[in-house]
Protein backbone atom coordinates (compact mmCIF):
# COMPACT_ATOMS: atom_id res chain seq x y z
CA UNK A 1 0.00 0.00 0.00
CA UNK A 2 2.83 2.58 0.24
CA UNK A 3 4.30 1.58 -2.49
CA UNK A 4 0.78 2.81 -4.19
CA UNK A 5 1.08 5.60 -2.54
CA UNK A 6 4.85 6.74 -2.92
CA UNK A 7 4.09 5.85 -6.82
CA UNK A 8 0.72 8.28 -6.71
CA UNK A 9 2.64 10.88 -4.65
CA UNK A 10 5.79 11.03 -7.26
CA UNK A 11 3.81 11.37 -10.09
CA UNK A 12 2.00 14.46 -8.93
CA UNK A 13 2.75 17.91 -10.35
CA UNK A 14 4.08 19.94 -7.61
CA UNK A 15 2.97 23.12 -9.52
CA UNK A 16 -0.80 22.45 -9.20
CA UNK A 17 -1.75 19.88 -6.77
CA UNK A 18 -0.91 20.52 -3.41
CA UNK A 19 -3.37 19.50 -2.15
CA UNK A 20 -3.39 15.93 -3.19
CA UNK A 21 0.21 16.35 -2.28
CA UNK A 22 -0.03 17.11 1.35
CA UNK A 23 -2.98 14.46 1.54
CA UNK A 24 -0.48 12.01 0.26
CA UNK A 25 2.29 12.69 2.44
CA UNK A 26 0.13 12.66 5.73
CA UNK A 27 -1.52 9.46 4.43
CA UNK A 28 2.08 7.66 3.98
CA UNK A 29 3.44 9.32 7.24
CA UNK A 30 0.42 7.44 8.58
CA UNK A 31 1.61 4.16 6.75
CA UNK A 32 5.21 4.35 7.88
CA UNK A 33 3.91 4.78 11.86
CA UNK A 34 1.83 1.81 11.46
CA UNK A 35 4.92 -0.42 10.39
CA UNK A 36 6.94 0.70 12.88
CA UNK A 37 4.43 -0.45 15.37
CA UNK A 38 4.24 -3.41 13.53
CA UNK A 39 8.27 -3.78 13.81
CA UNK A 40 8.03 -2.98 17.24
CA UNK A 41 5.08 -5.57 17.85
CA UNK A 42 6.99 -8.18 15.97
CA UNK A 43 10.95 -7.04 17.96
CA UNK A 44 9.20 -7.55 21.46
CA UNK A 45 7.59 -11.22 20.00
CA UNK A 46 11.06 -12.48 18.97
CA UNK A 47 12.75 -10.98 22.63
CA UNK A 48 9.74 -13.16 24.14
CA UNK A 49 10.58 -16.21 21.87
CA UNK A 50 14.08 -15.75 22.83
CA UNK A 51 13.81 -15.71 26.60
CA UNK A 52 11.16 -18.81 25.80
CA UNK A 53 14.14 -20.63 23.80
CA UNK A 54 16.55 -19.91 26.59
CA UNK A 55 14.78 -21.52 29.78
CA UNK A 56 13.70 -24.34 27.48
CA UNK A 57 17.13 -25.47 27.03
CA UNK A 58 18.14 -24.74 31.05
CA UNK A 59 15.13 -26.79 31.65
CA UNK A 60 16.81 -29.45 29.08
CA UNK A 61 20.03 -29.21 30.86
CA UNK A 62 18.95 -29.72 34.53
CA UNK A 63 16.82 -32.48 33.13
CA UNK A 64 19.95 -34.12 31.81
CA UNK A 65 21.86 -33.70 34.48
CA UNK A 66 18.95 -35.01 36.70
CA UNK A 67 18.45 -38.10 34.43
CA UNK A 68 22.81 -38.75 34.63
CA UNK A 69 22.76 -38.56 38.24
CA UNK A 70 19.51 -41.39 38.24
CA UNK A 71 21.60 -44.00 36.19
CA UNK A 72 24.75 -43.22 38.07
CA UNK A 73 22.86 -44.03 41.38
CA UNK A 74 21.02 -47.05 39.37
CA UNK A 75 24.70 -48.57 38.56
CA UNK A 76 25.70 -51.60 40.31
Amino acid sequence: MYQRRSEEFMELDPAIQKKKRKALTREMNELVAEMDAKSDQIYALYDVNEEFVDREKQKEYEMGEETEDLIRSLEV
